[in-house]
């Protein structure tokens, strides 16, 4: 697909120059490589997990921004701890975006559990104590 090319050259380059983003994305593929990585040659794992989460960060730019798949609903938001791009490029950098694509941003991100990382998770709407909790203990432990 000729336009997913184009973008993902524009969004590379755009995401590559930037500092922040860089760094960041470094950072995650540094701990995916020592987590999951063989060992036997690391610098070819980085470059091979570098290059996947770009193909990956352009490809959600594409769907959402050009194919109009605008509406994500993610079950969770990211833990702190963990390295987030794609948050970063939205949050932070949306003129990268703005640039890559020739348009406004049009991205809405929601979440099922906005507070799943706090102590004390509310209960939605429409949800009875007893079936959210039984959905969060199913979830942890799915034999019983």
């Amino acid at each position: 697909m000729v336009e997913f090319s184009a973008l993902a050259g524009r969004l590379r380059e755009e995401v590559l120059k930037d500092d922040i983003l860089a760094a960041k994305i470094d950072e995650f593929v540094i701990g995916r490589v020592a987590r999951f990585g063989l060992g036997s040659a690391p610098d070819r794992e980085r470059s091979y997990e570098r290059d996947y989460l770009l193909s990956e960060l352009c490809m959600s730019v594409f769907c959402t921004e050009v194919l109009g798949f605008c509406n994500e609903v993610w079950e969770r938001p990211p833990a702190a701890d963990i390295p987030d791009p794609l948050k970063i490029l939205y949050k932070d950098r949306p003129e990268l975006v703005v640039r890559a694509t020739g348009r406004p941003v049009a991205r809405a991100l929601h979440f099922l559990y906005p507070n799943v990382h706090s102590e004390v998770s509310p209960v939605h709407e429409g949800l009875s104590p007893k079936v959210s909790c039984w959905s969060q203990a199913s979830l942890m432990n799915p034999q019983q």
